[in-house]
């Protein structure tokens, strides 16, 4: 484990890597209860393919092209934005409806390939934690979230906690048990370390 310990042991940013999927949804779900329990931030992340790095050189002005690409870029960038308000606003009808105490959301989004860019933004913005669903819009063993989440969780340096597909969230007052896996390695003591910093 190389996660960087919560500084006195308070989780006041946590990032949540979203594919709109319903294990994304409940991943969400789950780290809106989180940060209003603790009073802690949250912030949404996608990340969008964007076909302009693949556009093919077309024959004409160099001008032409690098104009093309930047519409395609800005017209996707723009729909994308759309997509993660509204989901933003549904998360906040959430909170709403449960009757929990206002929670601040903002969100984030780039092109890229997901797990790179997951990496590369929160190491710009320091979550505390990062909350992610097992797995995505696909279906199957290859399913997207499902290699970004394991991809994610074995390059980056932040806690993440994983929330299982069918796992059902029976409310942050009964989470009273944790176990803790081990194989006796040297890591155990930076991995102990952390997770007593959390918890």
């Amino acid at each position: 484990d190389n996660s960087n310990p919560v500084p006195d042991g308070k989780i006041r940013k946590i990032l949540v890597p979203v594919d709109y999927s319903e294990c994304s949804r409940f991943a969400c779900k789950y780290a809106v209860k989180l940060a209003c329990k603790l009073g802690a931030e949250l912030k949404l992340f996608h990340t969008f393919y964007s076909p302009a790095f693949d556009l093919i050189e077309l024959a004409g002005a160099v001008q032409s092209q690098s104009q093309l690409r930047e519409e395609v870029t800005v017209n996707l960038e723009q729909s994308e934005k759309a997509t993660i308000e509204d989901f933003m606003n549904q998360l906040q009808e959430y909170v709403v409806e449960c009757n929990m105490p206002s929670v601040k959301i903002t969100y984030g989004i780039a092109p890229g390939v997901p797990e790179d860019e997951i990496i590369s933004f929160s190491n710009e913005y320091k979550p505390d934690i990062l909350v992610m669903g097992t797995k995505g819009k696909g279906t199957g063993v290859g399913s997207i979230i499902g290699s970004v989440t394991a991809a994610v969780i074995k390059r980056i340096s932040f806690p993440v906690l994983a929330i299982p597909e069918k796992y059902t969230f029976i409310g942050e007052q009964n989470v009273r048990n944790l176990m803790y896996v081990t194989n006796f390695d040297e890591s155990d003591f930076s991995s102990l370390k952390n997770v007593i910093s959390l918890t």
